[in-house]
């Protein structure tokens, strides 16, 4: 009687085995980035297929709702993955471009699972709520002592300590800018804490106002000429002296 016992216990949970292992779940990509190339197909790379990013295998069926998506082998347990384009150069990426976690699931718990890619490794990211705005050179007649800040419409133009760039070791300055609710575009200027010391062009005059736009880049790269309130650091002029050496005998002397 106990070995029955035993053995129905063996048995039925034999068969909850069988009937987890026979689990598929779905994976459902409801929207991909505007900026996706049309025509590439996308894959599922995770822990079930040695992470491979291209595996045609894994490939991702397109439906005439314009969702992809991909019915995983049947198994139990979690299962870890990403989408790719073909690559790891292709990996998606979170909202301003960065590298995401694994995604997760467990196999048995959601039939359906729904996702959406924010961005593409080798792709700018379209909706960063975020954007960093690198100062790769300043003028060599630049004071060591004052602060780099920006004064824009994303602080009432006030280059106050909030809007201090932050200097790295390689001698770069940097801000990270967090995008105003409705403003698509920033208009700004790079000071030495006051607007009365703004940057200005290679001859020392007063530039137009920067603008970049949230989400086409996270990162963007910027040099400053010269200050307005400094002689222009390469002695240049905006001024050109005409000399005229020779005029002809007959000219009237009063003209």
């Amino acid at each position: 009687m106990i070995w029955i016992k035993k053995y129905k216990q063996l048995l039925f949970l034999a068969i909850i085995i069988a009937l987890s292992s026979c689990h598929q779940a779905v994976i459902r990509v409801d929207n991909i980035p505007r900026n996706t190339p049309k025509g590439q197909p996308l894959y599922v790379a995770g822990n079930f297929n040695n992470w491979d990013p291209g595996d045609e295998t894994y490939q991702m069926t397109l439906n005439e709702d314009s969702s992809y998506t991909y019915k995983l082998p049947p198994g139990f347990g979690s299962v870890e993955y990403k989408i790719t384009r073909g690559d790891w150069t292709t990996v998606e990426t979170d909202v301003c471009g960065y590298q995401i976690e694994n995604r997760a699931l467990v196999l048995g718990e959601e039939d359906t699972t729904s996702i959406i890619i924010d961005s593409w490794n080798d792709l700018d990211p379209l909706n960063c709520p975020r954007l960093t705005l690198v100062l790769k050179n300043l003028p060599e007649n630049t004071p060591v002592d004052e602060p780099i800040s920006l004064a824009g419409n994303f602080n009432s133009w006030n280059p106050d300590q909030t809007a201090v760039m932050q200097k790295d070791s390689s001698g770069k300055f940097s801000i990270t800018i967090s995008r105003p609710q409705n403003v698509k575009e920033v208009e700004f200027k790079i000071t030495r804490g006051d607007l009365s010391k703004s940057e200005a062009d290679e001859f020392g005059n007063t530039r137009p106002n920067r603008t970049v736009s949230f989400g086409k880049k996270d990162t963007i790269e910027l040099a400053v000429d010269g200050w307005v309130d400094l002689p222009s650091p390469k002695g240049k002029s905006n001024r050109v002296e005409i000399i005229c050496t020779k005029i002809p005998s007959n000219t009237p002397p009063n003209d």
